[in-house]
């Protein structure tokens, strides 16, 4: 699904992220992230840089 409301900008972006990892009998078993999308979005200029 594509966003509505705000155009393609063509610019690179760069996107930190934090995963965690739940390891069981010595295996990754579940992994979740967690993108840092304010800053994706400050970059591609969605909304203002505070």
């Amino acid at each position: 699904m594509v966003p509505v409301g705000f155009p393609p900008t063509q610019k690179k972006i760069e996107v930190n992220a934090m995963n965690f990892y739940r390891i069981s009998n010595g295996q990754i078993s579940e992994e979740y992230g967690q993108p840092d999308m304010l800053g994706l979005l400050q970059q591609i200029g969605a909304i203002p840089k505070a």
